[in-house]
């Protein structure tokens, strides 16, 4: 049975000047409230702490969300967080920088982070024969360098299921994930590590490593 307790947020396509937001605990317990359309766009600031913290405002701007998301942080210390976004221009926001004033969600180790991007691709049944999984985690030595920070490594092995997972030692270069996709047939490729959008230059990145261990 997994320790974590499953929370899924979900936000809604625009409805006027609102995207309705609803937070789903344990998939029973569930409120419901609304983000602002005047969230987009979005313009970064300096400090990453402050805009995930800006970010957490807007969306559990009301009461009783707000109030669902604290009942659950006291009553489970481990909740897996899923971000359900019904607006594909909402995808533009820093969401990996989500900030609820004790931590980044998606770098604490008690509240594992994903955000589902809609596909049209079918969906493929799993054999026990090829469910084969590349972990790769970046972790780069001059992370504070770009205000991110580091990786507890360890805490995130131990989220995974031991079996059936494959690591890539690091660095975690472009070159090794590509060897190692190469080398073997995984059904999925788990990448843990920072990213960011430039919304000026329509730019998505990941922070990888070098040779040498630092960012790329």
């Amino acid at each position: 049975m997994s320790p974590f307790t499953d929370l899924q947020l979900r936000i809604f396509a625009r409805e006027a000047d609102t995207y309705p937001v609803e937070l789903t605990v344990a998939g029973g317990q569930h409120s419901r409230g609304a983000l602002t359309a005047d969230v987009l766009p979005w313009t970064s600031g300096p400090n990453p702490t402050a805009e995930g913290q800006r970010l957490f405002v807007a969306v559990f701007a009301d009461r009783a969300l707000c109030d669902t998301w604290v009942a659950a942080r006291t009553a489970f210390s481990q909740r897996r967080v899923r971000l359900w976004l019904d607006a594909p221009e909402l995808h533009t926001l820093p969401w990996e920088l989500l900030h609820d004033g004790h931590t980044f969600l998606a770098a604490g180790g008690a509240t594992p982070f994903s955000r589902y991007v809609p596909t049209d691709a079918p969906w493929c049944m799993v054999s026990s024969q090829s469910s084969r999984v590349l972990l790769a985690i970046a972790d780069p030595d001059d992370l504070e360098d770009f205000n991110l920070p580091r990786l507890d490594i360890a805490a995130e092995q131990a989220a995974l299921p031991t079996s059936d997972v494959d690591m890539l030692d690091p660095p975690v270069t472009l070159a090794r994930i590509e060897h190692a996709l190469q080398s073997k047939f995984y059904r999925v490729c788990h990448f843990v590590g920072h990213g960011a959008h430039h919304r000026r230059a329509g730019q998505t990145l990941l922070y990888l490593q070098d040779d040498a261990g630092y960012a790329a």
